[in-house]
């Protein structure tokens, strides 16, 4: 089941295996193993129950805590397959397996965005690193806080603007958050500000997650399926349909929904997880620079602009409140402009390095 020397060679991209974690897994794949064989030899009356539970902690030990499963995941399964979401989950899951980079002082945390403009820069720098996970929300930064503050860096960048704060909030991605009684009493912390129907299904979506993996990890699943079955109507069919549009028209569509999805009725929710995050990097010695974010000018409105100036000093307030927080004007890095867009969100490499090397001159 682990086999070292083939998971390091087929992942040796990904870094050095974190062997800790790894004997962790494989001790409680030894203890289930050893459970079962007891179980399937007693002559209890419970002896039938043990071997059920046994039997499913095996094949949950086999599908999800176990890194080989995991980089198979990796290497079959794209973002056409399961989702872009639930792409960046995989390698998410992946990564938690490998040591971090030694002395990491920058770490960018956010959506697809995030890694467009990072991306580029955080291959050759040594104390830069990235974690991108796809339509990540400033809500759900709390959730990952455990995984930030195992990179052990010294400043985190957000690129935030009204394209991650003006939109309706993701509650159907919350299964997918690192399990844990802390950031369930988060969420429901939430849900004493917005007490809507879709949040209470995301608590109880996150609450069945923290107990069975097979339900939030069941994209896995459906990702395999429907690629055996190629079934026409189905959404992995649209999204390839979606990644095989020319950048013109992805552009296209992408700037006209952008146009009139933003409002600012969830911002007093969006400025509360913030100021939950910002509080925790204290805790942790991590200083937090707020990035004023950009999307493709050409989703720019009058409106829009409004609501970027609303959002944007309520960011500098909430900046001026902590003393491990900053706030970053676009005039005082760079101004992206249309051509700099591979489509309605993402700007192309060379460009995304160009900001951040002259963002990180501040530094």
């Amino acid at each position: 089941m682990f086999n070292i020397a083939k998971l390091k060679a087929a992942s040796a991209h990904l870094g050095e295996l974190d062997l800790y974690v790894i004997f962790i897994d494989v001790f409680f794949f030894l203890f289930v193993v050893l459970g079962l064989f007891l179980s399937i030899k007693g002559k209890s009356k419970y002896s039938y129950i043990a071997t059920i539970v046994f039997s499913i902690l095996l094949l949950r030990s086999i599908l999800f805590i176990n890194p080989a499963a995991w980089l198979l995941y990796y290497k079959t399964l794209t973002g056409a397959d399961v989702g872009f979401r639930q792409s960046s989950v995989i390698a998410f899951e992946l990564r938690e397996y490998f040591k971090p980079k030694e002395k990491i002082k920058y770490l960018a945390f956010g959506s697809s965005q995030t890694g467009a403009i990072w991306g580029e820069t955080a291959r050759y720098r040594d104390d830069l690193f990235k974690v991108e996970l796809a339509g990540v929300n400033p809500v759900e930064y709390y959730l990952y806080r455990k995984a930030i503050s195992r990179l052990r860096p010294e400043v985190v960048f957000l690129q935030l603007s009204l394209f991650d704060m003006g939109r309706k909030l993701p509650y159907e991605t919350l299964r997918y958050a690192p399990n844990g009684p802390e950031n369930f009493m988060y969420l429901a912390s939430l849900y004493l500000l917005d007490t809507n129907e879709d949040l209470n299904n995301a608590l109880k979506e996150y609450l069945v997650s923290n107990f069975f993996l097979e339900y939030k990890f069941s994209f896995l699943f459906r990702g395999y399926l429907n690629n055996y079955l190629n079934n026409p109507e189905s959404i992995i069919t649209q999204r390839k349909q979606f990644i095989s549009q020319s950048k013109e028209e992805k552009t296209l569509n992408q700037v006209e929904a952008l146009k009139s999805q933003f409002s600012l009725e969830n911002l007093y929710i969006y400025l509360f997880a913030i100021e939950r995050f910002i509080n925790y990097c204290a805790d942790q010695g991590i200083k937090v620079v707020i990035a004023q974010g950009q999307f493709n000018p050409l989703a720019y409105s009058n409106e829009n602009l409004e609501m970027e100036a609303v959002i944007k000093e309520s960011l500098i307030r909430v900046s001026e409140k902590y003393k491990n927080a900053k706030y970053l004007k676009v005039e005082d890095v760079l101004q992206f402009t249309a051509s700099d867009y591979n489509d309605g969100y993402h700007v192309n490499a060379e460009v995304g390095k160009k900001y951040v090397d002259k963002l990180l001159l501040e530094f």
